[in-house]
């Protein structure tokens, strides 16, 4: 039985690592310019910065009710502001966290369908805030929630 777990944790070990390689391969071969790295020779930086995904815990009746998984990338419209969208990632992934934080113990229907364009504007206020202007736009890949 051991024996039989410790193959099966070595085998998804082994089966996802290629997704944690992916983005570090893609950096070193000049694709994927998305974490905010400067354009190689002659090619402009992308204005899109891929963030982590934000994962909320739902809680409710004294138990773990379900997770909310978002995952977003901005899109920086000013690109003299980059920089600064990159070095504020922390401070935005905080409120960001946050801000679903509140969002997820708002809901009492977890089987409910996400509201995305609610949450994008919602997100999107978030973002100006923390930043301190709109030259970022939120674009949501993903929004999910799993019932525990």
């Amino acid at each position: 039985m051991i024996a039989r777990r410790r193959s099966f944790a070595i085998a998804a070990l082994i089966a996802l690592s290629p997704l944690y390689a992916a983005p570090t391969l893609a950096g070193e071969h000049g694709g994927g310019h998305e974490s905010g790295g400067h354009g190689g020779e002659g090619q402009p930086e992308s204005p899109y910065i891929k963030l982590n995904d934000i994962n909320v815990t739902i809680f409710g009746d004294q138990r773990v009710r379900g997770m909310l998984t978002v995952a977003m990338s901005l899109e920086v419209t000013e690109p003299d502001k980059h920089a600064k969208v990159t070095a504020d990632q922390p401070l935005l992934r905080d409120a960001y966290f946050r801000r679903l934080t509140r969002y997820a113990g708002s809901r009492s229907d977890l089987r409910r369908p996400i509201n995305v364009t609610q949450l994008g504007a919602m997100l999107q206020q978030t973002t100006d805030k923390v930043l301190g202007g709109h030259f970022a736009k939120v674009l949501i890949s993903a929004a999910a929630i799993r019932r525990m």
